[in-house]
């Protein structure tokens, strides 16, 4: 695993910044990047703190995945023993009473049940719940108590997932990339699910998963050469993952969907194809569960939200400002209930005077909401010192209904927003936030902040320059920036 994921964390799954980037072990690399030689993996890679689901959510979760109940009945229809027809080969018959046991419609669904029953055969095989002797397929000894336990089960054959590379590829194997794919697959799947771990509160497009793909397959084996990235994806690879993700998809540990509108848009902008699929891959709670006790036993740096707890509060504030708006707010429940509310404030109010981001102050404000009566005279106190976190708590104590809206001047009121805005600038978001409003809304905004004093404005009028898709809104970014650049502010 690679040491370095915050590229791969800014924006959706940390899409690329050129068109040449490479993805490996959780970022994109230019291919000049010093980085790139593949040296340096030593150190781990840090996560989001995530939200796990409870043991009785898991133990439903588990119990109602297909993958789980097809290998429980497998195993229960080989009983003592069934004969091969060949090498690793039940004979047709047992195939077609193998398919019925597991409940799948043989006459309408062939194809896809010979599938079905293959995939649950050899991931059975993988997982070490039945072996071949004197042609014969048999029962491990595990398997006995695995089949009982549903949760033990779902968690065997996750964890050897990465072994199955071979069925996502066709048999023949006519092209010589199927075979790369189906050997580095193990890569492959470590890519993926760190790239779906760290955007767990999200989904991924499938078109980025099979670009992750492709890249580590050609870094693995540098022969495996593909067209760039501008080009369509090999559909070896498209065919490669598609059918992995339904491997899991089958067994729980992920849900796919269709992109909305605004969602395929987005897509498009981020591959450059104007035809996309439109499939999103996210991975579901008891994936993300087993993807966590994956990457900690692989020693990369992950929490559970709760975990927080025992941190400084500049670290909580750092990991939890990464995390979704759930995981944040449970995370930060834990902290302040370690500490009771008062001892919880006084760190949070001198955490926000030595704050030194936007996205720092941003963040510990979200702890304050967690902190009771406690935490809104705190904010009571640094809004009467004014200054930054002084205005950006103004918005706080609103929603807290402490004081009233009318009482708020518009210079806090866009020094706020400015403060907001920069720290959505940090996280990639900043167009995406500001263009919520009407194009006279955005202009005005940007007057605004040209005006507010903030040390950061001039940073947010570059990137409307550079950035803004909308025309009218950049130009009068230009000359807001003009402006504060002559005024000797800037």
């Amino acid at each position: 695993m690679r040491k370095d994921s915050s590229r791969g964390q800014e924006g959706h799954v940390g899409l690329p910044s050129g068109d040449d980037d490479v993805w490996i072990d959780g970022s994109w690399y230019p291919p000049d990047d010093p980085d790139f030689d593949g040296e340096d993996f030593d150190e781990p890679l840090t996560f989001a703190p995530v939200l796990l689901p409870t043991a009785a959510e898991l133990m439903v979760a588990a119990e109602g995945s297909t993958m789980v109940r097809q290998v429980q009945a497998l195993l229960i229809w080989l009983n003592d023993g069934k004969p091969l027809g060949g090498p690793h080969k039940l004979r047709p018959t047992d195939l077609q009473s193998l398919a019925v046991a597991m409940d799948l419609e043989i006459e309408y669904e062939a194809g896809s049940a010979w599938r079905q029953v293959t995939l649950a055969l050899e991931w059975s095989r993988a997982a070490g719940l039945v072996k071949t002797v004197k042609g014969r397929l048999l029962p491990t000894k595990a398997s006995g108590t695995l089949r009982r336990k549903p949760l033990e089960l779902w968690e065997r054959l996750f964890g050897k997932f990465e072994q199955l590379g071979p069925q996502f590829v066709s048999r023949a194997r006519r092209e010589p990339l199927e075979s790369e794919f189906a050997e580095g697959f193990e890569e492959v799947w470590d890519n993926l699910m760190i790239g779906l771990y760290q955007d767990a509160d999200m989904p991924v497009p499938l078109e980025l998963l099979d670009e992750i793909a492709g890249e580590v397959v050609e870094f693995v084996n540098p022969f495996a050469v593909r067209g760039p990235r501008t080009s369509p994806r090999h559909p070896v690879i498209r065919r490669g993952t598609g059918q992995a993700l339904g491997a899991l998809e089958r067994l729980g540990a992920v849900e796919v969907t269709e992109a909305n509108p605004d969602e395929l848009e987005a897509i498009k902008a981020a591959t450059g194809s104007s035809a996309p699929d439109i499939r999103l891959v996210r991975l579901t709670p008891i994936g993300v569960w087993a993807a966590h006790r994956v990457l900690a036993g692989a020693g990369a740096n992950v929490l559970e939200v709760r975990q927080v707890a025992d941190l400084p509060v500049a670290e909580v504030a750092r990991r939890l400002g990464q995390a979704s708006v759930d995981a944040a707010g449970v995370g930060w429940a834990a902290w302040v209930a370690a500490r009771g509310e008062i001892a919880a404030a006084a760190q949070l109010e001198q955490a926000l005077c030595e704050a030194d981001s936007a996205a720092l102050r941003l963040a510990l404000t979200a702890g304050l909401t967690q902190a009771g009566r406690a935490g809104q005279v705190a904010a009571l106190r640094l809004r009467s010192k004014g200054g930054l976190p002084g205005v950006l708590l103004t918005g706080f104590l609103i929603e807290q209904g402490v004081i009233d809206p009318e009482s708020v001047t518009a210079e806090e009121a866009i020094l706020a927003m400015t403060d907001v805005l920069v720290a959505a600038l940090d996280d990639g978001a900043m167009i995406e936030m500001l263009s919520e409003g009407s194009v006279p809304d955005q202009i005005d905004m940007l007057r605004g902040i040209a005006r507010s004093g903030h040390p950061d404005a001039l940073r947010i009028l570059d990137e409307v320059v550079d950035g803004h898709p909308e025309r009218k809104v950049s130009r009068a970014a230009v000359k807001e920036r003009m402006r504060l650049r002559t005024s000797g502010t800037g």
